[in-house]
Formats: C-alpha cells, structure tokens, sequence
C-alpha cells in the first residue's frame, strides 16, 4: 500500500510530524499542517489519497473539515484522531462516514502504520466496489453502439450515453479530419451557445492543447486555459469539464462532459468510465465509417455490374439486329403494297377488303416482332417472381427465329407436357438462356448440313435442368477450363463476357449450377443450367 499520499493535519505540530516522520518511514507521501485552512489549500492544489485530521482544533473542528473534505473529494479516506475515545465521538465519526478513529497519543509506530494501512485497504475496496458498478453497464452500452453503423445516429447514440452515464449536464464529441484541419462539433447536446466561442482562436488552440492530453484532462472553470469557454461555463453555473482525447489512424475525437455546480465531484471510477468508453466510441465511429464507405464501394460495383450485365445484354441484341431488321423490313414491303393495290379504284371491293386484311395480318406480324425486342431490351425488375419457364423459352426463341431461318439452323425441342414454374429473376434467366443460344447459333452456322440446336428441360424434384447442345465442332479442352473467365472467348468477335455474365447470374445471383457436360447427340458444345426451386 505504500506510496499513496497522506495529508496530516493536527494543531499540535509535534504530533502532526511525528505523525509524518513516522508514515514517511513506511513509505507513503506525507505532507503535515496544523491549521485547517492550509490543509484545505493543499486538497484543492494536491490529490490526496488519505486526510489524517484531528477532531478537535481551534479554527475547525475534524467533522467539519471531514464533511467539506468529502463533499469536494468523495473518493478520499478519512482517519479522525483523537485524545477522547468516547463511545460519542465514535458513533459521530461513523455517522459522519469516517474510515477509521485513531486514539492519541500514539503508542507505537506499528499501530499508526497499521491503522493506516487498514484505512487505505477499506478504500480501495470501496474503489473497486464503485469501478465495479459503474463499469457495469459498459457492457450493455457497447453492445448497442456497435450494432449501430449509420454514424449520425451513432454519434448522437454515443452522447446521449455520455450523459446518462456520467450524470453530467452536457457531453459532446469534437472532431479533427486528418491532422491540419480544424476542429469541428460532431455532436453535442446544449451546444447552441458553446458553439459560436468555438470559432475563436482561443477556443481552437485549446481544442488542441486538450487533444494531446492522455488520457484524459479535468478542468475547473477557473482553468485559464479555457479562456472564454471558462467564462461561459462560470456564467452558466457549470463547475468543470472532463475531455478525453481519442486519437486515431484517420481521426482525432475529443469526448466532454460538463458538470454543473449542483452535480457532484467527478470520482475515479467516472472518469475511467469516461476513457473506456470514449476509446470504445471512437472505435465505433471508425467503424461506422468505414461500413458506410465499405456500402457505397459496393453499391458503386453492384451498379457497375447493372451496366456491365444490360451492356451485354445490348450486345447479345445488337448480334441479333441484322435479322431483325431483315424481319422487319420484308412485313413492312408486303403492307405497303397490299395498301398501293388497295387503292386501285378499279378493284371490286371485295378484293380490296383481302388486301387490306392481309396488311393488317403483316401489322400484327411486325407488332411481334417489336414487341419481343422491346421486352428484351427493357430493364427487367430484379426480384425474384414466378415465371412459366417455357413460355420463357418461346419469348426467346421467337427473338432468335429469323436468325434461325436465314442460317438454316433447326431447334429440337425437348420439353415437359405441362408448364413448368420456377421462382427466379426472369430478366436474368431469359439473358442466360439468350446468350446459351446464341453461342450454339455461333456454333453450327459454319458446320454444313443439317445444323441443329437441341434445347432440353427436365422437371427434377428440387431443380430444374436445362440442356442446349449443339452440333458444331465442340470445345477445346484448354479453352474449356477457361470458358468462364471474363473476356476469353473463341470467336472472333464479341465481348468475352457472355459465359462470365451468364455463370455469375446463374450460380452467384440464383445459386445454381452452370457448366458443360458430355455431349449427347455428337460432338458438338452442350452446356448444362440447373435452378434450384425456392419453395
């Protein structure tokens, strides 16, 4: 126990230094006075651990220098000592909440030190007694601060903390953005009038000062370092202020909180509690910023990816438009003509009523076309809906048909006999299966006679599998092992990212399977797409 510093404080000197000379031996730090107003300088100046007084003097009786002693400094142990051990002065020290009574003269050095001693334990005790039920509800306010990641909520979270916990009248958080700039209000309750000194120079150079103060500093409002924010504070009948600085890797933080003149002293188990949590807060803030950037980073890939995925999808169309065209064009020639010969005016009206019907056949017929196109340009809604996979399948195939035609490329069709629903991403599915086509298309159109395509989809009990095989020449192995890889690609032309796209959305999107298997019908390419059913 030896080193704590113990003030003396008797009007007979003598005794007062025998007191000291004898404590001093045993290894604490002793300072002796016999008036009352010394030693009451010395506990405002000095952080004593023990005051050692006698009850009876001159100036101030023991009880109350007792009483004003631990009013300002409740976490100092007091002795009274005294020439009258009377059963009264003892139930009056109890009563005044004394540590121990110590009897004069004294008998030994042994008993003082040992009296001494007990005192010092019994308040350590109660030290940790009280550390123990402060700290306490540490646990439960960091559980909360870190479940919360949006960092407005937080810092107000955090101050509000502050303030339960040490029961002061107003806390806040300043903050410093890198280490040159300027210091600035994170959040605070009553900040209004404390804000607008904090533009001064003084403030600012306080505010720095405080910051490299670890780990925590204690102001009265009489400190002349605070200057104006001193005078505010004794106007608003404010004692003291509490500041502990955090700094980190990105950030300085400078947690306060602000007692008023009718709140009590600070003790040592509040002011840990005070660096503790501040430290843990300031790890909460970083945390939340960097949730909050670790976000934006990922909404700005995901949104990357959105236009990679439709940038493809444009591609896969854009393969698609000459035959589209082509489509297009030959409709629009026939209605054209069927309307010339309609207006012939020599034509018998039932003549002109076959014409204008076979135009609007031709209409219809480039309405279609237009139509698929358009619903597979459109951004489709990227959520999970039931979708009939066959008819699927025809929107697709419908897409794909002139270009089927003109190269002579005739589709096998292996398909259950009733529809078939699966909860997926309709607009990703349909791109898979569109791409899948197109490379076996790819595929075939250099291959002679016959050039088919065989599309096969087996209801399984949790899955659905879809097969699409072609007859073309198949695929290298040592392209095969790198077919989904972004931007590897076999032909020519086209982006490389059909496959990539095509595997991310099936396995990644929809935790599905996609590869390519063992050809069935030749030796051609077959690729293999299993959805899983979500209900």
């Amino acid at each position: 126990m030896a080193g704590e510093k113990i003030l003396i404080v008797d009007d007979d000197m003598a005794n007062a230094l025998l007191c000291q000379r004898l404590l001093v031996r045993a290894g604490f730090e002793v300072q002796a006075v016999n008036h009352t107003a010394d030693a009451l300088t010395h506990l405002n100046s000095t952080a004593y651990d023990l005051l050692v007084t006698d009850i009876r003097m001159p100036d101030m009786d023991g009880f109350e220098l007792m009483a004003l002693a631990a009013q300002s400094y409740p976490d100092l142990a007091i002795l009274l000592m005294t020439g009258f051990g009377t059963v009264e002065n003892a139930v009056q020290a109890l009563r005044f909440g004394a540590d121990g009574l110590l009897l004069k003269p004294i008998s030994s050095a042994g008993e003082l030190v040992e009296t001494v001693g007990s005192v010092l334990q019994k308040r350590q005790t109660k030290l940790d007694a009280m550390r123990l039920s402060v700290l306490h509800p540490l646990f439960d306010i960091s559980e909360h601060i870190f479940a919360e990641t949006t960092p407005d909520v937080l810092s107000d979270l955090i101050v509000n903390d502050v303030r339960i916990q040490t029961q002061a009248a107003i806390t806040g958080i300043f903050v410093q953005d890198g280490k040159e700039s300027a210091w600035k209000v994170l959040a605070g309750s009553n900040l209004a009038q404390l804000s607008q000194p904090q533009k001064s120079p003084v403030v600012d150079r306080v505010l720095r000062e405080l910051s490299g103060i670890e780990p925590y500093v204690l102001l009265n409002h009489k400190d002349a370092r605070l200057g104006r924010m001193g005078d505010w504070l004794r106007e608003n009948n404010y004692r003291d202020m509490v500041c502990v600085p955090v700094n980190r890797a990105n950030n300085g933080y400078l947690f306060y909180a602000i007692r008023s003149n009718d709140q009590p002293e600070w003790a040592n188990p509040d002011l840990e509690l005070m660096v503790i949590f501040a430290r843990q807060a300031a790890v909460a803030l970083e945390n939340a910023a960097l949730y909050n950037e670790l976000k934006d980073f990922i909404r700005q890939l995901e949104d990357s990816q959105r236009s990679l995925i439709m940038a493809e999808k444009m591609a896969a169309l854009g393969r698609l438009m000459a035959s589209l065209a082509h489509e297009l064009n030959n409709p629009l020639q026939s209605v054209q003509n069927c309307l010339h010969l309609a207006e012939r005016k020599d034509l018998p009206e039932s003549q002109r009523q076959e014409f204008i019907a076979l135009a609007r056949k031709e209409v219809e017929r480039v309405s279609a076309l237009a139509q698929t196109a358009m619903e597979y340009y459109r951004p489709g809604r990227l959520v999970r809906q039931k979708v009939e996979l066959l008819d699927l399948f025809e929107t697709v195939l419908n897409l794909v048909e002139p270009q089927l035609r003109n190269n002579r490329i005739s589709i096998v069709r292996k398909f259950p006999d009733r529809p078939l629903e699966i909860e997926v991403i309709r607009d990703n599915v349909q791109q898979v299966i569109l791409n899948l086509l197109i490379n076996a298309m790819d595929a075939v159109s250099s291959q002679s006679d016959p050039r088919q395509i065989w599309i096969e989809v087996q209801d399984l009990e949790t899955e659905i599998e879809i097969c699409i095989e072609d007859n073309g020449s198949g695929l290298a192995p040592a392209i095969e092992e790198r077919l989904f890889e972004p931007f590897v690609s076999t032909k020519p032309f086209g982006t490389g990212l059909g496959l990539s796209i095509s595997y991310e959305l099936v396995v990644d999107v929809h935790g599905g399977e996609l590869g390519f298997v063992q050809p069935l019908h030749g030796q051609g390419a077959r690729a293999r797409v299993v959805l899983p059913r979500r209900d």
